[in-house]
């Protein structure tokens, strides 16, 4: 078990450098040259290969999810919409915020539909500041936000109207909660509902409705549907550790397609419509967290899962990053044993030697010692090994 681990956190390190350098080639250098060279002659063209680079780096963390963790998801959604509609039509996608790997998770369904190059997000402005990914992103057009409503507003009208020219279809992500789900700020939820009147939630926070209801006009006639979108899982808690550390879990995702004419015209009307969601959304949650099942207690519609298997492009993608990353080390190191520089081997071993040992710690250090997730009034435990 101890050698199994630690090869995990080999891999792991691979995976690091080689995720690190695909961000530096395929954000910092190529995005920065076609933002330069290509947006401002030809835009159509500009997004198709934004499409290309975007998709090299967000497929690698569907590989971790799917590939390396080897897990699970089951879909349930009307066949008419699987068959007619998934990753054929531009969307708007709203989603509740139930933990660290939501965004992967629907990377992982945008991928096996052909669409992941053109998924777009609304983000916090804070992301940007990560190095090359958040300039990634933004060369991509995601949608960075501040949260203060004078200034988003602006950005989110401008950036409602340049999705909605894209060509190809793209999904929209949006998390009306606008963090993660936690005790803490459940409990602030459940106050503010109260003060407000609104329904309590049991198992969301309460939505934002700024971003839904300023963006829903400019894509009217553009945009042809809202995907109601609900992920609960089973097994270990799903964390970023636990995906690094191949703990297998399984992902049920509901989604429901929801023509852009039935949202309401008025923005009042829009925010209890999106409130309403929320409330159908915790009785799926709810009714998954009493019995295993979105449907049992709901009372909403039975749909059969359809298991998803993995997209074998993004393996693809990150065998490719993995030799492009990968092959000029392991060239220096046989370069420097044969011209017998073995100070030179002796400090680069160190260097990935402490660079091993910081990331063992930080992958320790986030690790949660017990874990839980109810499922069939069971609790699963995951300990810590």
């Amino acid at each position: 078990m101890e050698v199994k681990l630690k090869l995990r956190k080999i891999m792991y390190l691979c995976f690091a450098i080689s995720f690190f350098v695909s961000a530096v080639v395929s954000c910092g250098i190529c995005m920065t040259a076609i933002l330069v060279f290509v947006w401002p002659f030809n835009k159509k063209m500009y997004r198709k290969l934004t499409s290309y680079l975007g998709y090299t780096m967000f497929a690698q963390a569907v590989f971790m999810l799917r590939w390396w963790a080897t897990t699970d998801l089951k879909l349930y959604v009307d066949k008419e919409v699987y068959m007619k509609y998934l990753g054929k039509e531009h969307s708007l996608c709203i989603l509740n915020h139930s933990g660290e790997l939501d965004w992967i998770i629907v990377s992982s369904l945008l991928d096996k539909f052909n669409i992941l190059g053109n998924v777009k997000a609304y983000m916090k402005n804070a992301v940007k500041f990560i190095p090359f990914v958040g300039w990634g992103f933004y060369c991509c057009e995601f949608i960075y936000l501040s949260r203060s409503y004078e200034k988003d507003k602006i950005i989110l009208e401008k950036s409602a109207r340049n999705l909605s020219e894209y060509e190809d279809p793209i999904s929209i992500l949006l998390f009306p909660e606008g963090t993660r789900f936690s005790p803490k700020k459940h409990e602030a939820a459940l106050k503010f509902s109260r003060e407000r009147g609104l329904r309590e939630l049991k198992h969301h926070l309460v939505p934002r409705t700024k971003g839904f209801t300023t963006s829903v006009p400019y894509m009217r006639g553009k945009i042809p549907a809202v995907y109601d979108i609900e992920i609960a899982f089973d097994g270990v808690k799903p964390t970023i550790t636990n995906m690094i550390k191949a703990r297998r879990f399984i992902v049920h995702m509901y989604i429901r397609r929801i023509p852009m004419e039935e949202i309401p015209e008025t923005e009042k009307d829009q925010e209890v419509y999106l409130h309403d969601m929320f409330y159908r959304k915790d009785k799926l949650i709810d009714s998954f967290r009493n019995t295993g099942d979105f449907f049992k207690e709901s009372g909403i519609e039975r749909y059969e899962p359809i298991t998803m298997e993995p997209h074998i492009n993004s393996l693809y993608n990150s065998i490719f990053w993995f030799i492009f990353s990968l092959s000029p080390i392991i060239y220096f190191l046989i370069k420097l044993f044969l011209n017998g520089q073995f100070l030179y081997i002796c400090l680069f071993v160190a260097a990935i030697g402490f660079s091993f040992n910081v990331l063992n710690k930080s992958v320790d250090n986030m690790e949660v010692k017990d874990t839980k997730v109810k499922n069939n009034n069971m609790e699963v435990k995951a300990k810590a090994k």
